[in-house]
């Protein structure tokens, strides 16, 4: 059967599971083959694959955009030290979310300071609640197993504090994150 995308034999549906997710973008796996098949079905030679390397950071990986963030607290952790996400970051004021996936409740807050976004998302990364009220109140392995980190807005750096903040009010409200959400403030 053809696809617009070509031969539906050659597509794959997956989806990520809670194993080893520490490993992702760390592990580089590696298969011997003496064959030339293009495309293989990995169930067919799964046990013929070999770890060839466990880096202590994350491989190369690129920021996606910051209108494409959306990760765990464990990949967040992972990406945070690379240099594409420590630029990216480093640069940008903003907004963000934080999803907890396990009870639906969110938190917005903003990155103002020093580093701005890497800054702050650091902080969270160290210690998981980085300094808000509401989420020092929660297990550091809740949190690694159940957020989730988004942005909802960015600002060059040279915007006005005042201007993120006001916008960091507005997501509060648009949100409910006081009402339903972590937000206190």
């Amino acid at each position: 059967m053809e696809t617009p995308n070509g031969p539906s034999k050659y597509r794959y549906s997956t989806r990520l599971v809670d194993v080893a997710t520490d490993l992702i973008g760390r592990m580089i796996i590696g298969l011997k083959k003496d064959f030339r098949a293009s495309y293989l079905c990995l169930e067919n030679y799964v046990t013929d694959l070999e770890v060839l390397e466990i880096t202590r950071d994350v491989c190369k990986t690129v920021f996606p955009g910051y209108d494409k963030v959306n990760v765990s607290w464990e990949e967040l952790s992972g990406y945070i030290e690379t240099d594409a996400w420590k630029t990216a970051l480093a640069n940008q004021k903003g907004v963000y979310l934080i999803s907890d996936i396990q009870n639906g409740k969110k938190y917005v807050g903003s990155a103002t300071g020093e580093n701005m976004l890497w800054g702050r998302w650091k902080d969270y990364i160290l210690t998981g609640h980085g300094g808000n009220a509401e989420l020092k109140n929660l297990d550091l392995e809740y949190i690694k197993k159940n957020f989730r980190y988004s942005i909802l807005d960015i600002y060059k750096s040279t915007t006005d504090d005042d201007t993120i903040l006001e916008r960091e009010s507005w997501w509060k409200e648009a949100l409910m994150t006081r009402e339903f959400g972590y937000n206190k403030n």
